[in-house]
């Protein structure tokens, strides 16, 4: 759980789990229960939030408010420590249902992205062997001179997290991304 939330994060938190809240309902749910709401390092002043809507006034005519909040929703943070327990509970096992689901499906990234990914890839290996002769094999980049190099480079990091970055793996993402250059 994070130390702090902003309003729209708790917002996006209920919309995940299909208890689609406003920002004002959240914010008022948070006012009644005693929960300081900050911005700019100050108590946060939401009288201009309004739910979205009409009304008519007294004398007939017909208002719609529609206007975006100030100050933004992002900005309005809330201390984890001062949320109720109930909130609390509720957004601990809702961030922690999302990162086990994570953890046993494995992340799907478009085809469009994963090109162009590899592109940028294919590029770098590219602008690699302009640089340096080493990387080069004939007039192409040498995929398996930059494979090792990059594995020496991510054996000098300890923490940094090596999965899926093998020499074989990098390898076969330069010549796949200089393959879809060539396209």
């Amino acid at each position: 759980m994070k130390p702090i939330y902003s309003i729209q994060e708790l917002k996006n938190l209920f919309a995940r789990h299909a208890d689609r809240k406003s920002i004002v309902e959240i914010s008022d749910g948070l006012i009644a229960s005693g929960v300081p709401l900050i911005c700019s390092g100050e108590p946060a002043d939401l009288s201009q939030w309004r739910e979205i809507g009409c009304f008519r006034q007294s004398d007939g005519s017909i208002v719609i408010v529609d206007a975006h909040p100030v100050p933004h929703p992002d900005t309005v943070i809330i201390s984890t420590e001062a949320l109720p327990p109930a909130w609390k509970d509720w957004i601990e096992k809702s961030t922690n249902n999302e990162t086990s689901e994570a953890a046993v499906q494995p992340l799907k990234m478009q085809e469009a992205e994963r090109n162009r990914l590899l592109k940028h890839i294919g590029c770098l290996a590219l602008a690699l062997a302009e640089a340096s002769r080493r990387y080069k094999r004939g007039v192409e980049p040498s995929a398996n001179q930059i494979a090792e190099a990059v594995a020496d480079i991510l054996e000098s990091l300890p923490d940094a997290n090596k999965r899926g970055t093998g020499v074989s793996n990098i390898r076969a993402s330069i010549s796949e991304g200089i393959g879809l250059l060539k396209k």
